[in-house]
């Protein structure tokens, strides 16, 4: 999946100079080309390139997500909408957050964190999904695990 940029905070392309001209120490191991010269074969890496099934969904339905945001709210930056997405898909899918969970109950998840991640208040939206969780619905195979899944996003997005 195509995403808009680098991640924020990433500084550009892996082997770029660090600011200031710093250049990292040869390990001093034959044929090495620094400190990190397998990174730097191997070009930039990307969590989502590097990802499983469930964290592709993620990513899709949270840029479908953002795109449909912003037609609903076109005094919107889209700029900002799409990195809000993409920032929160990024801290998720980092923090391990739905791993736990079948491809079904993922699915489940991924859909109303869009409906949940797009209301007006986030907090209340999810929480209602989490104790909705809790009562033990029967399209769920892990009950429990999607209760922790909400709760692991609250905690990851801090809200």
């Amino acid at each position: 999946m195509d995403h808009h940029g680098p991640r924020p905070g990433s500084g550009g392309e892996v082997g770029d100079d660090p600011p200031g001209g710093y250049q990292m120490p040869v390990s001093g191991v034959e044929g090495s080309e620094g400190a990190n010269s397998v990174a730097r074969q191997q070009g930039p890496c990307h969590a989502h390139e590097m990802s499983s099934s469930i964290a592709d969904k993620l990513f899709d339905r949270f840029g479908e997500t953002a795109a449909a945001v912003m037609k609903e709210r076109p005094e919107a930056d889209p700029v900002m909408v799409r990195d809000i997405f993409d920032e929160a898909a990024t801290l998720l899918h980092n923090g391990l957050a739905l791993d736990h969970l079948d491809d079904h109950d993922a699915d489940i998840v991924i859909s109303d964190l869009c409906v949940a991640l797009a209301d007006a208040d986030v907090t209340a939206a999810l929480l209602t999904r989490f104790y909705a969780a809790t009562d033990h619905p029967e399209d769920l195979h892990d009950p429990a695990g999607v209760a922790l899944a909400y709760e692991n996003v609250l905690r990851i997005l801090q809200l």
